[in-house]
This record gives C-alpha cells, sequence and structure tokens, in this order.
C-alpha cells in the first residue's frame, strides 16, 4: 500500500503512461481469458467477435478503468457506484450460476465498501488513480466474465444498466 500510495501521490506520471499501464493491464485479462467472443442482442440474434473480441474487450476494459477514475472527483462518489455495482453484478452473477464472476463481483463491492467508511465527507482517505482504475478493471472484468458464461437477456442488459450511472 505504501508503494501504491507513493506512485498515486507524489509521482505524477505521464498520460500516455498512465494509458499504457491501463492497455497493459487488459491486456493480461484478454490473454487469461476475458474475451468477449460473442454477443446475443434480443430480436437481432447473435453477433460474433471471432478476430476482434480481444480488441473490444480491451477498449471496454480500458474504458470502465477511466470512467471509475472520472468518477473519483468527488468524495464517496467512485467508491459508492463501484459498491453497487458489485452488489448488482454479484446478485445477477449468483442468479446466472456463474460462481467465480459472483464472488470476485462480492469481493469488489466489500473493498469498495470498506474504503467508503473513510472516503464520505470530509474524505480523510483518497482513493487516487491506483484504487480507482483497480476498481474500474475488476468490474470490467466481472461484467466480461459474467456475461460470457450464458447468452440470456439479464447477462448483457443487467451490467450495461448497472454501469450506465457513471457513464
Amino acid at each position: 500500500i505504501t508503494l501504491i500510495g507513493a506512485i498515486d501521490d507524489y509521482r505524477e506520471l505521464k498520460p500516455l503512461v498512465k494509458l499504457g499501464g491501463q492497455i497493459a493491464a487488459a491486456i493480461i485479462a484478454v490473454e487469461a481469458g476475458a474475451v468477449v467472443t460473442n454477443i446475443t442482442l434480443p430480436f437481432l440474434g447473435g453477433l460474433q467477435f471471432p478476430n476482434t473480441g480481444g480488441v473490444l474487450t480491451v477498449i471496454w476494459l480500458v474504458g470502465l478503468m477511466n470512467v471509475v477514475n472520472f468518477s473519483d472527483g468527488v468524495d464517496g462518489l467512485a467508491a459508492g457506484i463501484c459498491a453497487i455495482d458489485g452488489i448488482a453484478f454479484s446478485i445477477i452473477a449468483f442468479s446466472l450460476n456463474v460462481n467465480g464472476a459472483a464472488i470476485l463481483a462480492a469481493l469488489t463491492a466489500g473493498a469498495a465498501l470498506g474504503f467508503l467508511f473513510h472516503n464520505f465527507h470530509p474524505a480523510s482517505v483518497f482513493m487516487g488513480d491506483a484504487g480507482a482504475n483497480l476498481l474500474g478493471y475488476l468490474l470490467g472484468v466481472v461484467a466480461v466474465v459474467g456475461s460470457l458464461k450464458t447468452a440470456s437477456f439479464v447477462a448483457l442488459v443487467g451490467p450495461l444498466v448497472v454501469l450506465a450511472i457513471p457513464f
């Protein structure tokens, strides 16, 4: 934690370096198997992404990391949104029997709730880029992995509705 705080607070990284780190983290998730290869849209059927699924997943993860990071300017906003999203994702994933994604979502919600107690106004602890990027990354991976295991309507629309709050 001290190292992360030192990097986050005392050493201002250039935006392209931060973006490169976000892309590298997203590529790690894609290489580990968290890739969207197809989606099922209601009334339209399925869309296949045999070659571009990895690129779309990287864009999704980097975008979500930045959305959470941008919402970190107000006391309790980013942690509150991530706690609500984590709880919602956990309930959806448990109901669809995607236990790995459900547990990761519950852990992310618990971490955000634990941090939230110290981040209400007046905030005594600030999340910073490292914490915001981690929460966005975890929620993005949960959304991808949770929707991979089923072609259900709720698996696609549920995460998008929940993530519409920060967007």
